[in-house]
């Protein structure tokens, strides 16, 4: 029996370096074959398979000073067993006005070849004489109350407790440090230094 039914070779080429590429019929295929076998024997020759598109998995870092350079983050990275697949780039804070959508965040990603193990909560990174927390996740939903996968935190079901205040008396009031802030108009802008 062959290892891929014919009508399921949809392309076949030899191409640079004496290898063989082949365009199968869907991913299911393509999984199933690699994997029940991962190879083909041709001339008594075996031969060992690999995907035309290695499927990467986007690793999503928080908590990353800018200033940290990313080649220091990619070594430690790089410690823990993660390989790369793209360069490491800084995520926009997403803002829709046009004059704002330059802004970068401390958030970074980077998509890296999937690997049997987890991926550590957070990685520690010293630089210029001080130690940074980095967080990583993968680019699934993860809530970070209850670290349920598929769940936002807005939706958790967890009990929290909240430091907010319970009563329907301004805050404001209850706080003497925000009674001295002037009450701003609409039309005031922030300030920036």
């Amino acid at each position: 029996m062959p290892l891929i039914k014919p009508k399921n070779i949809l392309f076949s080429s030899r191409i640079s370096n004496q290898r063989i590429c082949m365009y199968l019929a869907n991913k299911s295929v393509v999984n199933t074959f690699m994997t029940n076998y991962g190879q083909i024997k041709i001339n008594g020759q075996t031969v060992t398979a690999r995907r035309l598109i290695t499927p990467a998995e986007r690793l999503v870092l928080s908590n990353g000073c800018p200033t940290i350079p990313h080649d220091l983050i990619l070594q430690k990275l790089q410690n823990i067993g993660l390989s790369f697949v793209l360069p490491m780039v800084f995520l926009k804070i997403n803002l829709t006005s046009p004059e704002f959508s330059h802004i970068l965040s401390f958030r970074r990603q980077i998509y890296v070849n999937p690997s049997n193990f987890n991926v550590p909560e957070s990685i520690k990174i010293n630089h210029e004489d001080t130690s940074y927390r980095i967080f990583l996740s993968l680019d699934n939903l993860t809530c970070f109350k209850c670290k349920k996968v598929g769940q936002k935190a807005s939706n958790c079901s967890e009990q929290t407790f909240s430091n907010t205040p319970t009563s329907s008396q301004p805050l404001a009031n209850q706080n003497p440090i925000l009674n001295q802030i002037a009450p701003q108009e609409d039309n005031d802008q922030i300030t920036l230094y």
